[in-house]
């Protein structure tokens, strides 16, 4: 209970005597993490780590969260008596947090049961299944269609977590940064599309994740977090020792190698309130230069995309207010041009291997959906994909493949004690969607 509220995360549920709201699984989590730390402040950094985990969102997401949250239970902001704002740092609930027994109507505890808990895959505070999508886009399609209705099926279906897949230049093999349960670093792998299982590149310590291809498909520049620095890192695509590029800086929002082998573009900031812009790095001699200046107190620039000859930089530029659109500039630097508009949050984008559009990870209608975008007027066409909440688009140059995230949910079965809520055992742990478990009566089979 928080200040008269029964929170029920399985449920998504916030519900006090007949006023119950069912909300997003974010905002469960939100309010979860902060009464883990009642009466502590909780850094706005270490939120989005914890509930957002390695995908990249924009400090507003937390801030529309929060919003959320005291709307719903009659909080003010600024007299609040529930969650508080901490300028410059975060926020702190204090309002007071409270357990509730369950029990079976006369008092005693009830006895084991057999749950059905759903793992959301956008929490990483709780373990959830990812799964990593492959599918072909045959040549002759037209954009002028309403919806191209895209054929997907499943590339891995692996325990834990699975982010940024990136797609080799030729096709053949996909890199993502995986980890197989909570608690474990998110580190990259390599798997070859159609066979084998995916192997680690690195064994040194170190969060790695936002892995990019060189255009001769020899080496792979990602970003590793280690001992509390972001750097741009550079290992072979057969695994090997770890070249650091760069020095740290505050957070990273995704990275591109050039066409032409000679460039490494990233987002980044030095610090918290500075929104995110676009470097330069040359992989020759470590010369950095800026290209982007996003206004202040805008969210900034990230997931930044070479056009296939090179000539052209996309990239996902926030407001100060809601919106997350497409812009495109010249890679060599000037000012970016808006693409599209009236998105919100974006998941990523891509280009086509024919430099004429790009696939977009964005929400609309309140899911990540793909949007297939005109690189020449911004028109966009709904990519319908068998999948929900779809993220982090790569398109290959060569074959037209695309790997994407499919951001699922997932229902396991747990055995747990409604005497004791910290006693659960999960009995058929999986990235899919188990259900309808009976215990037998001597408690020893499950069917």
């Amino acid at each position: 209970m928080i200040a008269g509220w029964e929170v029920l995360p399985d449920r998504n549920l916030l519900r006090r005597d007949d006023d119950a709201h069912t909300i997003e699984p974010r905002l469960i989590q939100v309010l979860i993490h902060l009464a883990a730390h009642q009466g502590q402040v909780v850094l706005r950094n270490e939120l989005l780590e914890s509930v957002w985990g390695e995908t990249i969102v924009q400090e507003e997401a937390l801030t529309q969260a929060v919003s959320q949250l005291r709307r719903i239970m009659g909080d003010n902001p600024r007299t609040p008596t529930i969650i508080e704002t901490v300028p410059k740092k975060g926020y702190r609930l204090i309002a007071e947090v409270t357990s509730v027994s369950k029990t079976d109507g006369s008092g005693e505890a009830a006895p084991q049961s057999m749950k059905f808990p759903v793992r959301w895959a956008m929490m990483l505070v709780v373990v959830a299944g990812f799964v990593l999508v492959y599918f072909l886009i045959g040549g002759g399609e037209s954009t002028e269609s309403p919806q191209l209705l895209l054929d997907t099926r499943p590339l891995t279906s692996l325990p834990g977590d699975e982010f940024y897949p990136a797609i080799s230049p030729d096709g053949q093999h996909v890199v993502f940064t995986w980890r197989p349960k909570a608690g474990a670093e998110f580190k990259l792998h390599l798997k070859k599309i159609g066979a084998g299982d995916p192997y680690p590149l690195t064994d040194e310590p170190g969060v790695e994740s936002l892995p990019c291809w060189s255009p001769d498909g020899e080496r792979i520049a990602f970003l590793r977090l280690k001992s509390g620095e972001r750097r741009v890192c550079v290992v072979s695509a057969i695994g090997g020792p770890v070249q650091e590029l760069t020095s740290s800086y505050w957070v990273m929002g995704g990275m591109d190698w050039s066409p032409d082998g000679k460039t490494i573009v990233f987002s980044c900031k030095d610090r918290q309130e500075a929104p995110m812009r676009l470097m330069q790095l040359h992989v020759a001699d470590g010369q950095l230069d800026t290209l982007t200046t996003p206004e202040f107190l805008s969210r900034g620039d990230t997931y930044p995309r070479f056009s296939p000859d090179g000539s052209r930089l996309a990239l996902i530029r926030s407001d100060r207010g809601i919106t997350r659109d497409v812009f495109l500039m010249p890679a060599a630097g000037g000012e970016p041009t808006r693409l599209t508009s009236g998105f919100f949050s974006c998941g990523g984008v891509d280009w086509a291997p024919d430099g004429k559009s790009l696939v977009l990870s964005a929400t609309l209608r309140g899911t990540y959906d793909l949007w297939r975008v005109d690189a020449a007027n911004g028109k966009t066409t709904l990519m319908p994909a068998r999948t929900n909440r779809s993220l982090h688009p790569a398109w290959s140059e060569r074959g037209g493949s695309l790997v994407f995230v499919n951001n699922t949910d997932v229902t396991d079965l747990v055995v747990g004690s409604l005497a004791n809520d910290s006693t659960e055992t999960s009995v058929a742990s999986s990235t899919r969607i188990d259900v309808s478990g009976r215990i037998s009566p001597d408690g020893k089979s499950i069917l």
